[in-house]
């Protein structure tokens, strides 16, 4: 049987066309949602291995008011680096009304952000990671570094992966600059790290949150 060259050009088009897709099939597949990573889970507190959180604002009676250079009570209390609620309480306080709604949801939303958490679940999507605490907060990251802003606060968020740890940026939570990162260490935890970088001041502070995986 004689083939003419249009019959052998399909015939050898079709042959190499079997063979990558025995050979690949992948490649015409769909791509698929991306890799979890580690931080992944449900995670539980480890006391021990966590440290003191830093001061946090004081409330709305406070608000707007200086004191006398020092945060009130123990761990957990009074301002961004002394001053009490002249820290961030004060910077939110003046020019904008120390009694407003607008700077008591703002004041609560910072004063959640110091808290820790006992649990935390973090589930990942095809474009979101989502970080639920126990008592049902839920703070949505894009780690392709689109902002999130809170409609409620105005507390913006800007996240992105630096290598294995997810980092996110935190604006309008206090007169310096937030960074928030979630990333597992050689031990298996999850650490949280909390850097604080105060306005006008020479050094910030860091708290670190250790949890332990409470899925396995």
């Amino acid at each position: 049987m004689m083939f003419r060259d249009s019959d052998l050009r399909q015939l050898t088009a079709l042959i190499c066309s079997t063979a990558l897709t025995a050979l690949a099939p992948g490649l015409s597949a769909t791509p698929g949602p991306p890799v979890q990573s580690p931080i992944v889970g449900a995670w539980s507190l480890n006391k021990e291995l966590t440290s003191a959180p830093p001061e946090q604002p004081q409330g709305d009676g406070q608000t707007g008011r200086r004191g006398n250079g020092r945060g009130r009570g123990g761990p957990g209390r009074g301002g961004f680096g002394g001053g009490g609620a002249g820290g961030a309480g004060g910077r939110f306080g003046r020019g904008q009304g120390g009694n407003s709604e607008d700077v008591r949801r703002r004041l609560e939303a910072t004063r959640a952000l110091m808290e820790v958490a006992d649990r935390l679940t973090i589930v990942q999507t095809d474009t979101l990671v989502i970080v639920t605490t126990g008592d049902g907060r839920t703070t949505r990251l894009s780690p392709d570094g689109k902002k999130i802003t809170d409609d409620a606060t105005g507390i913006e968020r800007q996240t992105k992966w630096v290598a294995d740890r997810l980092v996110s940026q935190i604006t309008g939570a206090g007169p310096g600059k937030i960074t928030e990162s979630y990333a597992v260490d050689s031990n298996g935890r999850l650490d949280v790290t909390l850097d604080i970088e105060r306005s006008g001041a020479a050094n910030g502070r860091s708290m670190h949150r250790a949890y332990d995986r409470a899925d396995r």
